[in-house]
Order: structure tokens, then C-alpha cells, then sequence
């Protein structure tokens, strides 16, 4: 008995002692959609860009993701849906620092207590067990 105990106890500390390998998300999914940016011309004073993630798999769903309108040459930021992403890389391994602006027909307006936005955003980590 004594050595069954043994040996679970040995089994056990070889199974815990499994080195964790964290892969990041980026590497995970990158292939799995498409980007990809469709010019809309209304007529020789509007022009709206729309960039789509399409995926790969076509049982998935395409997704919408920024909205330009151009008139006259010039971005309408009030009709538009646009954002600025900018990404700095930290020391630690794949971690970054991102700064998001957001633009919309909302981007002008005065907030207060009562009338506030509020952006949630959501990642997970998949760490594979090697």
C-alpha cells in the first residue's frame, strides 16, 4: 500500500509539473478571417468605404467593421464609423499596449452623468497544454 501511495504521489508531481506553453491570439486566429476594405460610389460626390471581416469558413458569418463616407474628397466624420488603433509593444512577452479612439456620429457629444458611453472590451487567453 504504502508504495501505490508512493507512486500516485510521484505520477502526480510529473503531471503538475508540465511546463505551460501560452499561445497568443493573434497566432491562433490570424488566418481565419480576411480583411478586406469595398468602395461604394454613390455618385461623383459621395463615396463610402466599408471594411468586412470575411471568414474563411463560410458556415461563419461576415462581420462589419468600419464605415468611411467620403464627400466631395473629404471624410464626413459625422456619418462615418471608424477607429484608430494603436499598438505598442511591452517588455513581456506577448503583452501590449493598445490606445483605441473611437469615432462615430456620437464622437461630438457632451457627456455628463446622466448621458455617458461606456465601451466594453473582451479578450481570452487559450493556453495550450503541451
Amino acid at each position: 500500500m504504502k508504495h501505490l501511495i508512493f507512486l500516485f504521489l510521484i505520477l502526480l508531481i510529473f503531471v503538475s509539473c508540465k511546463k505551460e506553453e501560452k499561445v497568443p491570439i493573434a497566432e491562433l486566429h490570424a488566418d481565419d478571417y480576411k480583411i478586406q476594405w469595398i468602395g461604394v460610389n454613390y455618385d461623383s460626390i459621395e463615396k463610402e468605404e466599408i471594411e468586412l471581416l470575411i471568414p474563411k469558413d463560410k458556415s461563419k458569418d461576415t462581420i462589419f467593421n468600419q464605415l468611411l463616407l467620403y464627400r466631395n474628397g473629404v471624410l464626413s466624420k459625422k456619418n462615418s464609423q471608424y477607429y484608430d488603433l494603436e499598438v505598442l509593444k511591452t517588455e513581456q512577452e506577448h503583452t501590449y499596449r493598445a490606445v483605441i479612439k473611437m469615432y462615430s456620429e456620437y464622437s461630438e457629444l457632451k457627456t455628463d452623468e446622466f448621458n455617458e458611453r461606456t465601451v466594453d472590451i473582451f479578450f481570452s487567453i487559450i493556453i495550450k497544454i503541451v
